[in-house]
C-alpha cells in the first residue's frame, strides 16, 4: 500500500471515529506537504497539515500544534487527534522526523539535527501562516515517546514555542538506556530493530547500541545519550518559565517514570504531570482513538489555556496525579498539591532489613517499630547487626520482572505477577513487614540503600517490592522493581549502594496485607555483568540496608 493510500485509509477511519456527539466548530481540511529540514543533503520532512476550512474561518487565525512522530511510526499517527483539534480551531502540523519512513536523512535520535529540524518546521509554518490561518505567536509541540522527547527539547530550544505536551517521554537518554548502570537488552534490541525496519539508522545510533550491549565504550555511549533529552535545555525552560504538560506510565520499560518524576521536580515554570497505569505509550496511545481518554482530555485543557487563553480551571487543579485505580479505561487518580508532596499529604517511612536466620524470610522493621522493640527488649541490638546472609547467582531466578503478557495483565486488569517469596534460600532472599493495620496507599518512587559484599567486582542486584496477602502462602505480587549493576568497578569489596530508585508506583495495600522486598542476582531483561555460578552477594545488616516508602496520608 502506498503512503498516500495508507493516509487516505487512516483518514477515513479517523473521520468515522470523530462522530462523538460534540459539534465541530469548523470543518477540518488536510494537506500533505514536504518541509525542508536543516543542514546539508536537502533533507525533506513529510508532514500533514490539518486546519480549519478557509471558507469558514474568515479573518480568524488559530494557534498551532506541531505533532512529532513516535519511534518507528509514520507522521499520521496523530490524525484523529489532529483532526479534532483542527475542528476546534487549531492548525496542526504532524511530521515525521528525519530518517523515518518518507522523510529524508538518517535517524538522529533527538540530537542536534532533530532540534534544528524542529526549528525549520516552525519557520515553515511562520512562512505559510496566511495559507492556513496560523497564529504563530501561540505554538505548541506535542508527541508520544520519541515525539515527546523532541517536544520537550523544542520547548527549551526555540523561544517561539509557547508550551509542550510530552507523553511517555524522557529527559536524558543515557539515564534511561543505562539506568543505574543497567542496560535493558529488550529495550535497545527493540529500538534498533524498529529503526532498521522502518527507517535509516545513523552510525551514531548503531555505535551506541553496540557499546551498550557489549559494554565496550560506555563513555562514548553516555556522551551520545547526554546530548539527547530535555535536561540539555532545562535552564532555558526554567528561565522562560515554559509551561510543560507530561504523562508517563508505571510499567514503562523504556523511559523510566521515576526519571521523569525527578525532571518534574526540577521544572520551575507552570507544570502538570499524570502518572498512569500501563506500559510505554500505552495509556496515551489508546487516547489516539479514544476521544474521551482522560490523559488527552487534560492535555486539551492545557493547550486551550496556554494557546487560547481559555479559562477552564486547569491551572487551579492539583498539578501532579498518580493513577491508583481503574487501570487503562476507567482511571482514578491520587492528587498532590506539589512535588515533593508536603508531609500533610505524603509521609516517608523507613524500614530496616533484619536477618532471616532460620525463618523462611527476613523482616522489614519500620523505624518506629524498631524503637518500640528495643525499648521493650523484644530483640537485642545484635539482631539488627546480623548474621550477614549470602545469595548466589542463577540464570533461572525464583522471581523476575513482568514481561509481555504479564505487563499487559497488570495494565489492563490490575493483575500483577506473583511468586513465592520462600522458593529458594540459596538464590533469593526476601523480607516481609508487619501487616498493615488499615488500608494503605504507597505512592511515588521508593528508594533502597543496601550494604553488601560481592564475591566479584562485576555483579547485578535486582530488587522487587511485593504486596503479600494475609494468608500463609508467602506469595507476593510484584508492584515495583529496581536494578543495580556494577561492571568491574573499583569499589572496595564491601560497600553501601544507594539510594536505588524503584519504578514509580501508586498501589493500594488492603488492611492485613504486607509490604515485602526481595532480591535476586539476575534479570533476563538486562545485560548481566557476571554469569559465573560462583558469584555471590552477602547482604549486611546493622542498619546498613534500608528501604524508604512514600505513604499517602488518607
Amino acid at each position: 500500500m502506498s503512503i498516500r493510500l495508507a493516509q487516505i485509509f487512516v483518514w477515513l477511519v479517523a473521520l468515522a471515529l470523530c462522530v462523538s456527539g460534540v459539534s465541530a466548530k469548523y470543518k477540518a481540511k488536510e494537506k500533505v506537504v514536504y518541509i525542508p529540514g536543516s543542514g546539508p543533503g536537502n533533507v525533506q520532512l513529510v508532514a500533514d497539515v490539518l486546519f480549519p476550512d478557509p471558507s469558514e474561518r474568515g479573518n480568524q487565525t488559530f494557534p498551532v500544534i506541531i505533532f512529532v512522530n513516535s519511534w518507528g511510526v509514520p507522521e499520521f499517527e496523530y490524525l484523529l487527534r489532529a483532526g479534532k483539534f483542527a475542528e476546534e480551531g487549531y492548525v496542526c502540523v504532524e511530521y515525521a522526523t528525519r530518517g523515518w519512513w518518507f522523510s529524508g536523512g538518517e535517524i538522529d535520535v533527538a540530537g542536534q539535527w532533530d532540534r534544528l529540524d524542529g526549528t525549520a518546521v516552525v519557520d515553515w509554518i511562520v512562512d505559510n501562516r496566511q495559507e492556513f490561518g496560523a497564529n504563530t505567536s501561540a505554538i505548541a509541540f506535542a508527541g508520544i515517546s520519541y515525539g515527546a522527547g523532541i517536544s520537550l527539547e523544542m520547548a527549551g530550544f526555540d523561544p517561539r514555542v509557547t508550551t509542550a505536551v510530552a507523553m511517555s517521554g524522557w529527559a536524558n537518554l543515557s539515564r534511561n538506556l543505562y539506568y543505574q548502570h543497567s542496560t535493558s537488552l529488550h529495550t535497545v534490541d527493540t529500538l534498533v530493530g524498529i529503526a532498521n525496519s522502518s527507517g535509516h539508522p545513523s552510525p551514531g545510533l548503531l555505535k551506541m547500541y553496540q557499546d551498550l550491549v557489549t559494554h565496550t565504550d560506555i563513555t562514548a555511549a553516555m556522551a551520545y545519550g547526554n546530548q539527547r533529552g530535555a535536561a540539555l535545555v532545562l535552564k532555558n525552560l526554567n528561565w522562560r518559565k515554559t509551561p510543560i504538560f507530561m504523562s508517563n506510565n508505571y510499567l514503562d520499560r523504556i523511559f523510566y517514570p521515576q526519571e521523569m518524576l525527578t525532571f518534574f521536580e526540577e521544572l520551575q515554570g507552570p507544570k502538570y504531570f499524570l502518572n498512569n497505569c500501563g506500559g510505554h505509550a500505552m495509556a496515551e496511545g489508546i487516547g489516539l482513538t479514544d476521544i474521551h481518554n482522560y490523559i488527552w482530555s487534560k492535555a486539551s485543557m492545557w493547550l486551550n489555556y496556554w494557546l487560547k487563553g481559555e479559562q477552564n480551571g486547569i491551572t487551579s487543579e492539583n498539578p501532579i496525579r498518580f493513577q491508583n485505580e481503574g487501570y487503562l479505561f476507567d482511571p482514578v487518580y491520587q492528587e498532590f498539591s506539589s512535588w515533593p508532596a508536603p508531609t500533610s499529604e505524603l509521609q516517608w517511612t523507613q524500614y530496616t532489613l533484619l536477618a532471616r536466620g532460620s525463618s523462611a524470610t527476613g523482616s522489614l522493621i519500620a523505624t518506629n517499630e524498631s524503637d518500640t522493640m528495643m525499648k521493650a527488649g523484644a530483640r537485642r541490638s545484635s539482631s539488627l547487626q546480623g548474621p550477614d546472609e549470602t545469595i548466589f547467582f542463577t540464570s533461572e531466578p525464583p522471581f523476575f520482572d513482568g514481561e509481555g503478557k504479564q505487563d499487559n495483565h497488570a495494565a489492563f486488569e490490575g493483575v500483577f505477577p506473583s511468586f513465592p517469596l520462600n522458593a529458594s534460600r540459596r538464590f533469593s532472599i526476601s523480607y516481609v513487614a508487619q501487616p498493615f493495620t488499615q488500608d494503605t496507599r504507597i505512592c511515588g518512587s521508593p528508594t533502597l540503600t543496601v550494604g553488601l559484599t560481592a564475591s566479584n567486582a562485576s555483579f547485578q542486584l535486582y530488587a522487587f517490592l511485593f504486596d503479600v496477602p494475609a494468608d500463609a502462602s508467602l506469595t507476593g505480587a510484584i508492584v515495583s522493581d529496581a536494578t543495580l549493576t556494577r561492571w568491574g568497578n573499583t569499589d572496595a569489596p564491601t560497600e553501601t549502594y544507594g539510594p536505588m530508585r524503584f519504578r514509580t508506583m501508586c498501589h493500594n495495600f488492603v488492611q492485613g496485607h504486607s509490604l515485602a522486598i526481595g532480591f535476586v542476582l539476575f534479570a533476563r531483561r538486562y545485560a548481566p555483568a557476571n554469569t559465573e555460578d560462583s558469584l555471590s552477594v552477602t547482604l549486611r545488616y546493622g542498619g546498613a540496608s534500608v528501604v524508604n516508602i512514600p505513604t499517602v496520608v488518607l
